[in-house]
């Protein structure tokens, strides 16, 4: 009896209708040639509620003006999926500026209309937001890390 019991809780546990789940990288980067260069990393991890997309070496427009260029901010927001395309999509979000190690929130600086696509067909990214009177937008390559691929 027990023998028959263990057969039938590992035949409840496997779901042989669902098909494997695709190998799903961790992080995909924007392809740059120069460590002071404007580059983003997006994290993929459809198990999380929100992902980031980290931000290096960025300088936003702010209205008329131009903020100072930040070393690493990270932008959180959910992050849905259709075959190979990502999109992290919301608003009202508070950028997390990184110093020293240190995550400072961005409070003043609320994200909105926020919208990223990666398309790992294509290996493409977009990104559109805006913040503080200003918006920010960019377009290019991305590449898996060495490590991964």
């Amino acid at each position: 009896m027990a023998i028959a019991a263990l057969l039938l809780t590992f035949a409840a546990c496997g779901d042989d209708d669902e098909p494997d789940a695709p190998v799903i990288y961790s992080e995909v980067e924007s392809v740059y040639t120069d460590a002071t260069q404007t580059h983003y990393s997006f994290e993929i991890d459809m198990d999380e509620d929100s992902c980031g997309v980290d931000f290096y070496n960025v300088q936003f427009s702010i209205g008329a003006t131009q903020s100072p260029v930040f070393p690493h901010i990270e932008i959180e927001a959910p992050l849905s999926r259709q075959g190979n395309v990502y999109t992290y999509q919301g608003t009202n979000i508070v950028p997390k500026l990184y110093m020293n190690g240190v995550e400072v929130p961005m409070s003043g600086f609320i994200v909105t209309n926020y919208k990223v696509v990666v398309d790992l067909d294509r290996m493409t990214y977009s990104i559109y937001f805006e913040c503080h009177g200003g918006s920010y937008s960019d377009s290019g390559s991305v590449r898996l890390p060495q490590s991964q691929g």
